[in-house]
């Protein structure tokens, strides 16, 4: 299961979030499912969930990842936040995700990064600079998931 908060400031529809289009979503499930991966994202869970407990599990409440994602059959599940923020003359983008086993009810692995895109216009900033975040954070989720499925 796969789910990224990105909180971008063009849409200020916090509390429908899984409604919304997440570009580092995308990014990262992508990758995970071109490394064989399946893929459980907002799409399927969004009328299935509750949305404060999905917050509250966003945030690193390990109690809640494990009960809210269990009905789901999910052996890993990765949770993070993303953010966005302008600055002169460009965007910097910051991805924080965790990477939890629901087996083992354990956290296996944590990784952030932050991005800058230089671009007079702040919607393509926004776009590239949480891609780039995205690029560089799935390929280390994906070795925190083989490591623990091989263990």
């Amino acid at each position: 299961m796969l789910i990224i908060d990105e909180k971008t400031k063009i849409s200020f529809a916090e509390d429908s979030f899984l409604f919304l289009f997440s570009i580092s979503e995308d990014v990262i499930s992508k990758m995970l499912v071109d490394a064989g991966f399946e893929v459980i994202n907002r799409s399927f869970v969004r009328n299935k969930i509750d949305l404060k407990d999905l917050k509250q599990a966003i945030t690193g409440d390990g109690k809640i990842v494990y009960s809210i994602t269990k009905p789901f059959n999910a052996d890993i599940v990765i949770l993070g936040i993303a953010g966005v923020k302008a600055e002169t003359g460009g965007v910097k983008a910051e991805l924080n995700t965790k990477v939890y086993s629901v087996k083992k009810e354990a956290l296996i692995g944590e990784r952030n990064e932050i991005t800058n895109v230089l671009t007079t216009d702040k919607a393509i900033g926004i776009a590239q600079s949480l891609r780039n975040a995205a690029d560089k954070v799935a390929p280390v989720l994906i070795d925190f998931i083989k490591k623990e499925l091989e263990g």
